[in-house]
């Protein structure tokens, strides 16, 4: 399912829409909790101001958006209508411009614009590219906005590009990461083993590693928080049949989570088949709490057990009664558990001081 066949709407307000049009209510979280989308890919949207207007009327506070200098050479010759790498970054003040013009609109003049900052990295699919994107990569990285490198990694799923190349180029922007003093953020598909063996190889970046839209199971977390990465968590996290990525956050520390959107893909319930914003963020982060029991302990245990058709299939359901749920929680109200996951972002992508202090 591409972007095309995902269902959008022409209405310039902060309404949230199924792929009926239907308009769903907001999840419900702490008056004053913050939330950041670590992962979005702003230059796909059709208007990012929009985008990011919506994202300030519900609270969405810190964005990072995907580039890729690889993207003009994959799609060379059609009628993509994508922002090119470069072109994203110069694009941000307008953005932002027009963002500020339709908060005004809806009287929310005293609403923040998120802080927004971008990672810059060579996409697996992309990687056969490498030789013509690295001098802009090389630029990119250095400019002030840049605050990661990514997404960068492994995906065994399409192999758009050879997964030797794949793998080359994905130990090379580790290495650049380490030398530049940025943090990574990792696209895995179905290559989980061999980028596991590259990052024990190479290591991970001193400033941090992300396994970005996290969506297997609880024994698959396990070598990933061993190693130090922060797990970010998108819409696959609401869906129905996705039990398994629930349960594994028992395994995950509370200062080693993070939410994303992935946007425009990925909607979370109750919005899938629409496109997706940076804005649709606050339904992960609900879900992320109930998850940790801040619904009742009884809702988490509901949401990591498999559904019924998954147990006819010969799923056998994890034991857990024996969770401590308030151990995870560490004690933390619902506000301080969601200012916890905003400040893990912070710490790993607020980008250059001079930057921040502009």
């Amino acid at each position: 399912m591409g972007y095309a066949d995902f269902k959008q709407f022409e209405e310039a307000d902060f309404a949230f829409r199924n792929s009926k049009g239907k308009v769903k209510q907001p999840p419900e979280l702490p008056e004053h909790a913050r939330v950041a989308d670590t992962h979005c890919h702003l230059n796909m949207l059709d208007n990012p101001g929009l985008a990011l207007a919506r994202s300030a009327a519900h609270g969405v506070s810190f964005i990072c958006s995907m580039t890729d200098p690889a993207e003009v050479f994959a799609h060379a010759g059609d009628d993509s209508a994508r922002l090119g790498a470069g072109q994203s970054y110069d694009a941000i003040e307008a953005w932002l411009h027009n963002a500020r013009a339709y908060l005004d609109a809806w009287g929310m003049q005293d609403h923040a614009l998120p802080e927004l900052v971008c990672a810059c990295g060579v996409h697996p699919h992309n990687a056969k590219f490498w030789d013509q994107a690295k001098d802009e990569l090389y630029a990119l990285l250095a400019r002030p906005k840049t605050c990661c490198l990514g997404e960068i990694g492994l995906d065994y799923h399409y192999d758009f590009s050879p997964r030797e190349t794949q793998r080359d180029v994905f130990a090379r922007q580790l290495e650049i990461a380490q030398e530049r003093g940025l943090s990574v953020s990792l696209h895995l598909r179905e290559a989980h083993a061999d980028a596991l063996d590259i990052l024990h190889r190479e290591g991970i970046p001193q400033a941090g590693c992300i396994v970005h839209c996290f969506n297997l199971g609880a024994q698959d977390v396990l070598p990933f928080v061993e190693l130090g990465c922060h797990i970010a968590l998108g819409g696959p996290l609401t869906f129905k049949k996705s039990w398994y990525t629930r349960s594994a956050l028992a395994n995950v520390p509370v200062d080693k989570l993070l939410t994303e959107t992935d946007a425009p893909y990925m909607a979370p319930e109750p919005l899938r088949g629409t496109v997706c914003g940076p804005d649709q963020t606050v339904y992960t982060m609900r879900m992320l709490l109930d998850c940790f029991g801040y619904s009742g302990d009884a809702r988490a245990r509901e949401l990591m057990q498999p559904r019924q058709i998954d147990i006819d299939n010969g799923v056998v359901a994890p034991v857990l009664d024996d969770l401590d749920f308030e151990g995870l929680r560490l004690g933390m109200s619902e506000q301080d558990f969601c200012n916890q996951v905003y400040a893990n972002a912070i710490e790993l992508l607020a980008g250059k001081s001079e930057e921040r202090s502009q």
